[in-house]
């Protein structure tokens, strides 16, 4: 990128003694909050998909090497991520984010509530198990047998707001009703009842009112739906059971009114990258010659 061509080189000294010229990497420049908001300045642009900062250069400068004023310009630091992905990379990257299940969990006692564990919250990396009983009688509960080799996973986040466990390195398809276990000592005491298994992508991410291209109103799980304004009754006022919640009727019942799912959020955030500004090419040459003179002139 032409952007580090302009920094001077500064010495270094290598493990062995040795000095050599490299670039000084560490020098900033920034636009000023002015300069950002002077409408004058530049142009709005909706990027295409497949679209770069080279490409976009090319277009309005017929010059790539102005990628990096672009780049600038609209306080992108990661050239990969800032800006929108493809849509084939963006479904690779949100099948790579959420390659297991999701699992929703509720008391392992099948309890109607939201599961609730203070002494045992799950942790990323904390391994999964299905669990089954064995032996059992009239008068004993029998013996519990841990299906390590046939549904096993790794916790790669919990949102205990939504009852939900992203899994990760996993084995085997857990099922509706079945107790897991987490394994991270001979006596660990977490167990929870699977209440319902969705892919990852297509899990709940949040609730919304008025869900739209660019979103509505967040929802408070643990509350009814909303009333025509948006309003919520939540849990525990005006008569408001845990059955009543947006929570339940979507984990129990299926209810996806107000859902926004993984994939739907993922692919909303990366729309938003599309909208960018375009310094006009009249001011490109200074921004250029100006940049140059500060990040050289810095000590």
């Amino acid at each position: 990128m032409s952007y580090f061509e302009k920094f001077p080189l500064t010495s270094y000294e290598n493990a062995n003694g040795e000095r050599s010229g490299v670039k000084d990497v560490i020098r900033r420049a920034v636009f000023t909050d002015e300069s950002l908001l002077q409408r004058s300045n530049y142009e709005l642009y909706n990027i295409r998909d497949g679209e770069t900062p080279d490409m976009i250069s090319q277009k309005f400068y017929d010059d790539p090497t102005y990628n990096w004023i672009i780049l600038l310009f609209n306080e992108a630091l990661d050239p990969f991520y800032s800006f929108p992905l493809s849509q084939t990379s963006l479904n690779n990257f949100i099948t790579k984010k959420y390659q297991g299940d999701a699992l929703f969990i509720g008391n392992k006692d099948d309890s109607v509530a939201p599961f609730f564990d203070s002494e045992t919250l799950l942790k990323e990396g904390d391994s999964l198990t299905s669990t089954r009983r064995e032996f059992e009688t009239l008068v004993s509960g029998g013996v519990e047998k841990f299906n390590t080799t046939e549904k096993i996973a790794r916790v790669k986040n919990f949102d205990s707001s939504i009852c939900k466990i992203q899994l990760t390195e996993q084995t085997g398809v857990f099922s509706v009703g079945e107790t897991i276990a987490r394994r991270k000592w001979l006596l660990d005491p977490f167990r929870a009842k699977v209440r319902k298994v969705i892919s990852g992508e297509n899990a709940l991410h949040h609730f919304e009112f008025n869900k739209g291209i660019t979103g509505g109103q967040i929802l408070n799980p643990l509350a009814a739906p909303p009333n025509s304004n948006g309003e919520q009754d939540f849990i525990h006022t005006n008569d408001v059971k845990y059955t009543d919640t947006i929570l339940h009727n979507y984990i129990e019942n299926g209810d996806t009114t107000y859902v926004v799912t993984n994939k739907e959020y993922e692919r909303r955030e990366n729309d938003k990258k599309r909208r960018i500004r375009i310094p006009l090419a009249s001011v490109v040459q200074d921004i250029n010659k100006e940049f140059s003179n500060i990040v050289g002139n810095q000590r």
